[in-house]
């Protein structure tokens, strides 16, 4: 009787226990199979390191593989619009875009940015970019984050298009960006700079005593009340007929002056609008007055010289600035040797004046020269430069035209030397300052630099006081009418020592 209780006892275990797996089976089969990973985790509980189920990682979470992280840890992020932006999990990417080229009314101008594009003007379907807008300093951004995220490869490039009511430009930027870059909480800026190539033309035709090529071009523009300096035009093409067309990329007043070695100078003056090109029709230049010679000092050729040649008239402090070299393009407000020579002369007028050019010539190895240029009558020639020499050297005249003609300034040469503490020269490297002290207590800056050679040269007229501020001293000199050059010493004088005020 008691194995009978016993047999019965163990079916009716074996019977619940079939009756609670059905129950567990029903369960598990009216499970939703399209639940998401939040319902998952509310259904399911891990039963432990045999789990059959685990969990799926999410974006925080380090995937665990034996491949490379780049290219297994890929960053998945949602693609719905509602939900791109800076979240903890994931880096914001950011394009700022410049703008270069043709000028154009900021607010007038649209940016688009695409990923993998081709595309040169802005697509209004396209349903993958983005647009920048104006920051609050004025520049462009674009957040490019939902090209970069949610997608199953990152672009090899985004394309930026810039669009104004004329102008249309594109550029391409490579983002760079690895899926670890995504993934940080931190900010990504990238940048892109557009050009435009849109320009206002002018057009005209150079009639010269010369071939149109050997014409050169410079361009100003107004700053203010002034113009500001003149820069060579260097896609200046003319055709052998001399008809040009000059690409303008700014709007407002505009000066072109045209020049050549046989001819004077010539300037138009005109005006772009922002809407119309400009017709100069015919621009004459008229042949100039030539002139040669050689030039000596202290009893030696002047060699590889800067010297200005002034026209002997009223000139205002606007008088431009014209030499063969591009350093010489500038105007006389800017060149105090040269502002103070002519003021001495009484050249330069307190109010009106002309602004007639100001020819500088450079004298070859043996001091010759000779200019093309120059108009018919009396000029003036200053001495600026000399074999890297600082030079004050009273003004000379002479006649326009002139062939062969040889003039010697008066002029003395001064030397300064340093030394070290011992006496001993050779001090390579010495900043210093030279100033010409005039009567009135002016002084004018002859240089302000550093010499590689431990020796300052100067060519200065008699009569003159020289003030060296070197090794933390004033070294005044005063130059007489010998001919012997002068020679002073400066000591002590460390590497590199000197106020150079």
């Amino acid at each position: 009787m008691s194995n009978s209780r016993a047999r019965w006892t163990a079916l009716g275990l074996v019977a619940v226990a079939a009756i609670g797996l059905s129950v567990l089976w029903l369960r598990w089969s009216e499970r939703p199979e399209d639940g998401g990973a939040a319902e998952r985790e509310q259904v399911e509980e891990p039963a432990g390191p045999s789990a059959e189920f685990p969990r799926p990682p999410s974006i925080s979470e380090e995937l665990k593989s034996d491949e490379p992280t780049a290219e297994t840890a890929r960053v998945e992020l949602p693609r719905d619009p509602n939900t791109v932006g800076p979240r903890k999990t994931h880096a914001k990417v950011e394009l700022i875009c410049a703008l270069a080229g043709t000028e154009v009314d900021p607010k007038e101008v649209r940016i688009q940015v695409l990923a993998d594009s081709d595309a040169r003007v802005i697509d209004e379907r396209a349903p993958d970019a983005v647009f920048a807008t104006l920051g609050p300093q004025s520049y462009r951004v674009a957040d490019v984050t939902p090209l970069l995220i949610g997608v199953g490869r990152q672009p090899t490039k985004l394309r930026v298009v810039a669009q104004a009511p004329r102008c249309v430009a594109f550029t391409d930027v490579a983002p760079n960006l690895s899926a670890a870059d995504l993934a940080s909480p931190s900010l990504i800026r990238l940048s892109a700079k557009v050009k435009f190539d849109c320009p206002w033309f002018v057009r005209g035709r150079i009639v010269a005593p010369c071939p149109p090529a050997e014409v050169r071009v410079f361009t100003s523009s107004m700053s203010g009340l002034a113009w500001g300096y003149p820069s060579p035009v260097l896609d200046w093409k003319p055709d052998e007929q001399g008809r040009f067309e000059l690409p303008m990329q700014r709007t407002g007043r505009t000066l072109l002056t045209f020049r050549s070695d046989r001819s004077q100078t010539t300037r138009r003056e005109f005006e772009i609008n922002g809407r119309d090109d400009v017709e100069l029709g015919d621009v004459e230049l008229e042949r100039g007055a030539a002139v040669s010679g050689q030039l000596l000092a202290a009893g030696r050729p002047l060699a590889n010289a800067d010297v200005a040649l002034v026209p002997d008239e009223s000139l205002s402090i606007a008088a431009s600035l014209e030499g063969a070299r591009d350093f010489w393009e500038g105007y006389l407000s800017g060149h105090s040797i040269l502002r103070r020579a002519l003021s001495d002369l009484g050249l330069i007028a307190t109010s009106g004046g002309t602004d007639a050019p100001i020819r500088i010539v450079h004298t070859d190895s043996d001091g010759r020269f000779e200019c093309g240029s120059l108009r018919v009558g009396k000029h003036w020639m200053v001495v600026l430069s000399a074999s890297g020499q600082s030079t004050w050297i009273a003004p000379a005249s002479f006649s326009a035209p002139a062939q062969d003609f040889v003039h010697e300034f008066d002029a003395t040469r001064v030397e300064f030397s340093f030394g070290d503490a011992q006496g001993q020269p050779g001090i390579r490297r010495v900043t210093y300052s030279l100033d010409v002290r005039m009567p009135d207590d002016e002084r004018v800056r002859l240089a302000t630099e550093a010499t590689g050679f431990g020796v300052v040269n100067a060519l200065v007229q008699p009569g003159s006081l020289l003030e060296l501020h070197a090794c933390d001293q004033d070294v005044l000199i005063p130059v007489g009418y010998s001919t012997e050059p002068i020679v002073k010493f400066v000591s002590p004088c460390t590497k590199g020592s000197g106020n150079g005020k």
